[in-house]
C-alpha cells in the first residue's frame, strides 16, 4: 500500500514539473492530474459517507443524527424534534396535575392512548392487567370453595383457585376441576367468561391495529433533515427533500409547510398578545413521488421568508415544520413530519444530485439514497470560509452575478413573467420614452396581464393646509394597456412635459436630479394552468437600473427555423425568442446638442434649473463624410425637446428626407456622422453612455435629442 502511494505521488511530482517547465505533454499531464486529483477526491468521498453510513446513530430516513446533537449541545428550544425522534413534538402541558391528565387521557380517549403506546409500556400494562384479574378472580373462587366445598369439585387450597380461574379465562378444560350444584359458582363463572372475553377483544383489537398501523410507513418516507435557501433562474427559493422509497407509491400525496416565529410576539389593535405566529408556506412539487423531488417554495412578495435573513429569522426563533400526509394502498392515512430551524438552512446551498438516469444496455434509473441528506454550494457565492450570515444576506441581494439578469425557466405551472433588469431611455419616432421590457417564457400561459408603474421620489414637500409631505408617489401611465405576452413586449412611457412627471428626464442632468428616486413596475395576471392569480415586481432605482441613451437588443427573430431548446424558443410560424438577450441593451449614437439659451421656458420641466449646461461631445460627429448630418423633427417636436433656440431653428428648417436620414442614423449600427462612431454591441451591464458610445461618451449635460 505504501509503495503504491509513493509511486501515485511520484507520478503528481512529475507531472507537476512537466506542467510548470512547459513542454509538448503539458496539456494531457495538466489533464492527467486533474484526472487523478478528481479520483482522490471521489475515494475520499465515498470513504467518508461508508464510515457515516457505519455510525450507531444513522439512520436512512433520519441522517446521522447531527443536527440533533448540535440542539442538544446549544440547547436550542424547538417544536419538533430532528433525528431519532423526527416528528414529535416537544410541548409540554401544565397547570394540571400529571394524574388528572392521565386519566382525562385514558377515560377518553383509551383505545388511541393504547395503540400509540409503546410496546413496553403496552406489554407492561397487558402483564398486570391479566393477573390481577386472573388474582381477583381465583381470590373469589377460593372464598366461595371455603364457604360451600360443594361449589368446586377438585379444590384443594389457594392454589387450585388459581388454576380454576386460569383454566376459565383461556377456555382450558384439564378434566380435573369443574363447578359443582351452586348457583353462586355458576352465576361467578359465568360473569368471568364474559369479561376474559371482553378483555380478548380489547387486545386483539389493540395488537391489529398496532400492526396494521401506517405509522412505520411514514419511517420509507425520506424528509431531508436539512433545509436549502438558494436562486433557481434568478428566483430565491426555500427547498427541501422528499422521497418514497417503496416500490408501490402513496395515493394523493400532500405537503404543508409552516413557519412558527416567536420573537415579541404580536399585539393586536385591541391590546391582544399573540406570542408566536404561524404562517403557512405554499409549495410545488412532483405529487408521482416515482424519484426524488425536491420540494420548493417562490420566497417573494407573498411569502412569509420574504426579506428575511439568517440573521432576522434567528431574532425572531423562527422555525419551519414540514408534514407529509399521504394514504396506503389500503386507505389508511399516515404522516412524517420534520423541523428545521435558521441554523439548518443551509443559504447558497443546493442538494446534491442522486438521480442517476439509465446507461445503455442499463434500462433502470438509480437513485444514491446513501446522499440523499447531503447539500453542495453553488459556485461564486463564497467558499467554505464564508460566514454563514454574510452569505444569507448575499442570496438575498441575489448572489454575485446578479439575480435580475436571468429569465425563469418554461415550466408549466410556474411564474413564468420576467421583467427587464433595466429600463432604459430611448427615443422612438421622434419622441423620447422610457422603457422598460416584459415578457412569457411559457407565451400564453400568463393571461390577462396588466402592467403598473409608480414613481417615489424622495421630494419633501407641505401642503397648503401645512401637512409634511416626505416623499411623492406618482402613477407612470405605460403603453400598451392590453398586453398579449405571446413575444416580449416594450413597455413605454412618453416623457411628455404636458402629461409625465419625469418628462425632464430627457436630459441626463434631469435624469442624475432623480438619483434618489425609484420606479416600482408590477406585472400581475393570472396563470392558466392553475388559475391563480401571479405576479412579477420589480424595483428600479434611477442612479443603478435606469440607462440614458440606451435601447434594448432585439429578441425576436421572424421567419427564422429555430426550434424549441436552449435560451431560444420558437412559435408555429417560426419566429424565435432569443431570451438569452432579453435583458440586454445597446447604447445608441445621440447627437450633440449645441450650447445655447433654452427656446422656450414651457419646454423646461419644473425640477430642471434654467441651465441645462448642454456641451458638444469631444470627438462627436456632426456633419461627418458619411453624410450623418445633424438634423432634427417637426418644429412642435424641436420646441418641446430642444435645448437651444439656435439648434430648434435648424431642426424646423430641415427637410423631411433630412429628418429620416438622421433618425436612422441614430439607431444605426455603425454611429451618426459617416460611421466614426464604434459598433453597438451591448452589454448589460452598461449604465449612461457606457463605453460603446462614440468617442469619449455622452457627456453628463447632454440632451437626449429625438429626430425623426
Amino acid at each position: 500500500m505504501r509503495v503504491r502511494s509513493e509511486t501515485r505521488r511520484g507520478n503528481r511530482l512529475a507531472w507537476a514539473q512537466e506542467w510548470l517547465l512547459g513542454g509538448s505533454g503539458q496539456s494531457s499531464s495538466s489533464h492527467r492530474g486533474r484526472h487523478v486529483e478528481r479520483s482522490e477526491t471521489q475515494e475520499i468521498e465515498r470513504n467518508l459517507i461508508a464510515m457515516r453510513m457505519r455510525g450507531d446513530k444513522w439512520t436512512l430516513d433520519r441522517g446521522a443524527g447531527y443536527y440533533a446533537a448540535e440542539r442538544t449541545r446549544k440547547k436550542l428550544s424547538y417544536l419538533v424534534q430532528t433525528g431519532k425522534h423526527a416528528g414529535r413534538t416537544r410541548v409540554r402541558y401544565v397547570g394540571v396535575g400529571w394524574r388528572s391528565f392521565l386519566a382525562h387521557v385514558l377515560r377518553r380517549d383509551f383505545f388511541t392512548t393504547a395503540v400509540n403506546a409503546t410496546l413496553v409500556q403496552l406489554v407492561a400494562v397487558l402483564v398486570v392487567w391479566y393477573f390481577s384479574m386472573l388474582l381477583g378472580w381465583s381470590t373469589v373462587y377460593y372464598i366461595i370453595w371455603n364457604w360451600n366445598s360443594n361449589c368446586f369439585i377438585g379444590f384443594h387450597g389457594f392454589r387450585s383457585a388459581f388454576m380454576y380461574a386460569t383454566e376459565t379465562q383461556q377456555t382450558i378444560g384439564y378434566g380435573e376441576r369443574a363447578t359443582g350444584e351452586c348457583w353462586v359458582a355458576a352465576l361467578c363463572v359465568s360473569v368471568h367468561s364474559l369479561q376474559a372475553l371482553l378483555l380478548d377483544s380489547v387486545i386483539l383489537g389493540i395488537v391489529f391495529s398496532r400492526i396494521s398501523h401506517p405509522k412505520q410507513r411514514g419511517r420509507t418516507v425520506l424528509v431531508s433533515d436539512c433545509a436549502c435557501m438558494a436562486r433557481r433562474d434568478g428566483q430565491l427559493k426555500f427547498m427541501f427533500r422528499l422521497a418514497d422509497i417503496q416500490r408501490r407509491s402513496v395515493i394523493d400525496p400532500r405537503v404543508r409547510v409552516e413557519m412558527y416565529t416567536w420573537g415579541g410576539g404580536r399585539r393586536t389593535a385591541e391590546g391582544e398578545r399573540i406570542p408566536v405566529i404561524a404562517q403557512e408556506l405554499s409549495v410545488s412539487m412532483d405529487r408521482t413521488l416515482l424519484l426524488p423531488v425536491v420540494v420548493e417554495h417562490n420566497v417573494d412578495e407573498a411569502s412569509p421568508l420574504f426579506g428575511h435573513t439568517l440573521q432576522s429569522l434567528e431574532g425572531v426563533s423562527a422555525e419551519i415544520v414540514v408534514t407529509f400526509e399521504a394514504s396506503s394502498e389500503l386507505g389508511d392515512t399516515f404522516m412524517a413530519r420534520q423541523s428545521y430551524l435558521p441554523s439548518e438552512i443551509h443559504w447558497g446551498h443546493t442538494f446534491v444530485n442522486i438521480i442517476k438516469p439509465p446507461q445503455p444496455p442499463d434500462t433502470q434509473a438509480e437513485v444514491d439514497l446513501s446522499r440523499f441528506h447531503d447539500v453542495e454550494p453553488q459556485p461564486g457565492l463564497g467558499d467554505e470560509m464564508t460566514m454563514p450570515h454574510r452569505l444569507s444576506r448575499r442570496v438575498v441581494a441575489g448572489g454575485s452575478s446578479g439575480a435580475g439578469a436571468v429569465v425563469p425557466g418554461r415550466l408549466l405551472c410556474e411564474n413564468t413573467l420576467v421583467l427587464s433588469e433595466d429600463a432604459v431611455v430611448t427615443c422612438r419616432n421622434g419622441r423620447p420614452y422610457l422603457m422598460f421590457r416584459l415578457g412569457d417564457t411559457f407565451p400564453g400561459h400568463v393571461v390577462d396581464v396588466t402592467v403598473t408603474a409608480t414613481l417615489y421620489r424622495w421630494h419633501a414637500s407641505h401642503t397648503a393646509e401645512g401637512e409634511f409631505l416626505p416623499y411623492e408617489e406618482q402613477v407612470l401611465e405605460m403603453e400598451p394597456s392590453q398586453l398579449l405576452l405571446r413575444y416580449p413586449v416594450t413597455l413605454t412611457h412618453e416623457l411628455d412635459p404636458a402629461t409625465s412627471p419625469v418628462a425632464h428626464w430627457a436630459t441626463q442632468k434631469g435624469l442624475r436630479q432623480d438619483a434618489d428616486a425609484e420606479v416600482v413596475v408590477v406585472a400581475r395576471g393570472t396563470l392558466y394552468s392553475r388559475q391563480e392569480v401571479v405576479t412579477r415586481s420589480r424595483v428600479y432605482s434611477v442612479l443603478g437600473d435606469v440607462k440614458w441613451g440606451h435601447a434594448f437588443l432585439p429578441v425576436v427573430l421572424p421567419g427564422t427555423s429555430a426550434t424549441s431548446g436552449g435560451n431560444v424558443t420558437s412559435s408555429k410560424l417560426g419566429a424565435a425568442v432569443d431570451w438569452s438577450h432579453f435583458h440586454s441593451t445597446s447604447p445608441i449614437n445621440m447627437p450633440p446638442a449645441p450650447a445655447a439659451p433654452r427656446a422656450s421656458p414651457k419646454a423646461q420641466s419644473p425640477r430642471l434649473s434654467s441651465a441645462d449646461g448642454n456641451s458638444a461631445q469631444p470627438g462627436g460627429t456632426g456633419g461627418g463624410a458619411g453624410g450623418g448630418s445633424t438634423s432634427g423633427a417637426a418644429p412642435s417636436a424641436a420646441s418641446a425637446f430642444a435645448s437651444d433656440t439656435a439648434f430648434a431653428s435648424a431642426v424646423s428648417t430641415a427637410g423631411a428626407h433630412a429628418a429620416a436620414h438622421a433618425a436612422a442614423s441614430v439607431f444605426a449600427p455603425g454611429g451618426l456622422g459617416g460611421g466614426t462612431g464604434t459598433g453597438t454591441t451591448s452589454s448589460s451591464g452598461l449604465r449612461g453612455g457606457g463605453m460603446f458610445a462614440p468617442a469619449s461618451g455622452v457627456h453628463g449635460g447632454s440632451r437626449l435629442v429625438c429626430v425623426g
